[in-house]
C-alpha cells in the first residue's frame, strides 16, 4: 500500500511540475512572438523608408500620422 501511495504522490508531483514547465514554455514562446512581431514591424518600416528615398517619394509627417489616429 505504501508503494501505491508513493506512486500516486510521485505522479501528482510530476503532473504539477510538467504543468509548470509547459506554462513556462508557453510564456517564453509568447514573449518570443511579441518580440518577433516588433522586429518585423521595425524591419518593414525601415524598408518602406528605404523604398521612399530610392523613389524620391515623400513620407507622411508626424502631424499627419497623429491626425490619422
Amino acid at each position: 500500500m505504501k508503494a501505491l501511495n508513493l506512486n500516486v504522490m510521485t505522479s501528482i508531483q510530476w503532473r504539477q511540475e510538467n504543468e509548470e514547465f509547459q506554462n513556462q514554455i508557453m510564456k517564453e514562446e509568447k514573449e518570443y512572438i511579441e518580440k518577433q512581431e516588433i522586429l518585423d514591424a521595425i524591419r518593414d518600416g525601415l524598408l518602406e523608408i528605404k523604398r521612399r528615398r530610392q523613389n524620391g517619394e515623400e513620407g507622411i509627417t508626424l502631424q499627419q500620422l497623429i491626425d490619422e489616429l
